[in-house]
């Protein structure tokens, strides 16, 4: 049990598909993983390797969140993970049309779809995502959370895994791992999260169909995978995050001038996304129309 009370949280929780909203010096903010909310309250404290949810008002250290995160018992929890050299989990996404008994076993998919909720069709229009943009990339997906069901957009990864994003959720059915779209072309272009991918194709829709490869990381985690993929393209484009971890990301990646940080696209905002709503607010298109216009 010491082993495993060693284990950091933070990683932990990457692996299992949430990553921090924000970073205060050792408070690390999530969506609590245990439940669903829309306010990051759910609290890790890196030095001390503990985490709090304010809004369940419990908290406690690694073991305490495997017991309640997997719905089992401290002897249990030792059997699933004791002798591991990190935290495995497997939960295994079901072709459409299948079922599963969950037994609170964290997130398992219960079916796919195309997309067709109003909900999720809605959120796609709050991020400003067209809709058949999403209909070709993600899938409607229903899934499993502490014996509760949900719905949301499913994003799915080169391991059978998904990420999910809904207006209330964010969080994974594992197996994590990256998304490699390749089309056969010379340029790579890297992004941190599908919204960003998804923004980047819909900001491009009047320059028509790239022939451009794409890799979406899902996790700055994953992104030392990137590594031994880039070597056969003659150009690299990265688009991450406007924050410390991806400008760190960035700089670790730019190997050789193959690479270009292109993140002065969205300069002043967090990503692509944050920057392309803003875009296609009513007043913005207006002031974009005026000073195309100035240009000609």
């Amino acid at each position: 049990m010491k082993d495993l009370k060693k284990w950091d949280l933070v990683d932990l929780l990457s692996k299992l598909g949430y990553e921090p909203n924000k970073v205060i010096r050792d408070d690390y903010w999530y969506l609590s993983p245990l439940r669903v909310e829309k306010t990051p309250s759910f609290k890790v404290n890196r030095r001390l390797n503990g985490w709090y949810d304010h809004g369940m008002g419990q908290g406690g250290d690694l073991i305490d969140f495997g017991c309640l995160y997997n719905n089992c018992s401290v002897s249990d929890l030792l059997k699933k993970w004791e002798g591991l050299p990190s935290p495995t989990f497997s939960f295994h996404p079901l072709i459409a049309g299948e079922k599963k008994n969950i037994a609170g076993d964290g997130i398992a998919v219960l079916g796919v779809r195309p997309i067709a909720d109003h909900h999720l069709l809605k959120y796609l229009d709050s991020r400003e995502i067209p809709h058949f943009l999403a209909a070709f990339y993600c899938k409607e997906v229903d899934f499993s959370l502490h014996n509760r069901q949900y719905r949301a957009l499913g994003f799915r990864n080169n391991a059978g895994g998904y990420e999910l994003r809904n207006a209330d959720f964010k969080g994974c059915c594992a197996p994590k791992d990256i998304t490699l779209i390749a089309n056969e072309g010379l340029q790579l272009n890297i992004f941190e999260g599908f919204f960003s991918f998804l923004s980047y194709l819909a900001c491009q829709k009047e320059a028509g169909t790239t022939s451009d490869d794409f890799l979406i990381l899902n996790s700055l985690a994953l992104s030392g995978k990137a590594t031994d993929l880039t070597e056969k393209y003659h150009k690299i484009s990265l688009y991450l995050d406007n924050d410390d971890a991806g400008r760190r990301a960035t700089q670790s990646l730019k190997t050789s001038d193959r690479f270009s940080d292109c993140s002065s696209l969205y300069h002043g905002f967090k990503d692509i996304n944050d920057w392309w709503v803003i875009q296609n607010k009513p007043m913005q298109k207006v002031m974009n129309s005026v000073r195309r216009g100035l240009r000609r």
